[in-house]
């Protein structure tokens, strides 16, 4: 990597760790939850057909174990924004539902982002708004498709570790990594 191209890839990281952090807080907004309660929080809002979800469930789509979600929902639990459920067709299944407390929580939660996020929209304009959500989502685009190809070939090496060069020497499909910002 050359010394240019180098500088430029940590600028880049550095922002990024910035933003991530930023998004951090902004997911938490009380000190007293922990991140990943709050997504645990989250994922039982949206996914929650009535019924409840089963921790199981939580921890396939989080891509975490059953005892990493537990933690998170007897935390969830002992703040009255959770519940669980005996499942009434099978004895041996416990869902987790949101308390109205939790609900009221994510619904507070939802329109402080997204008051949150109408701010940052009038101070950047609509042009850079613009400009930001298009950058964004090429963003997201490249790293989950190299995410996904650094962990298929990490799995397939077994016990190698997993390397950020690509296949072909390119950065991205018709990009270079020192290609001018706009």
């Amino acid at each position: 990597m050359t010394n240019d191209r180098e500088a430029f890839a940590r600028q880049l990281m550095e922002t990024f760790a910035h933003s991530r952090h930023c998004f951090r807080i902004l997911s938490g907004g009380d000190a007293s939850r922990r991140p990943g309660e709050l997504t645990v929080l989250f994922i039982i809002h949206k996914r929650d057909d009535g019924r409840g979800v089963t921790v199981s469930d939580i921890g396939g789509w989080l891509r975490v174990t059953s005892p990493t979600v537990t933690q998170h929902i007897n935390r969830l639990e002992e703040q009255g924004l959770a519940e669980r459920l005996a499942d009434p067709s099978d004895r041996r299944v416990v869902r987790i539902r949101l308390t109205d407390k939790g609900r009221q929580y994510v619904q507070q939660m939802n329109r402080s982002r997204l008051e949150l996020f109408a701010g940052l929209a009038d101070y950047l304009g609509e042009e850079d708004s613009r400009h930001f959500i298009r950058t964004m989502n090429k963003v997201t685009a490249y790293l989950t498709e190299r995410t996904r190809k650094i962990w298929q070939q990490y799995e397939g090496e077994a016990g190698g570790a997993p390397s950020l060069q690509a296949e072909d020497g390119a950065d991205a499909p018709g990009q270079s990594a020192t290609r001018e910002t706009d």
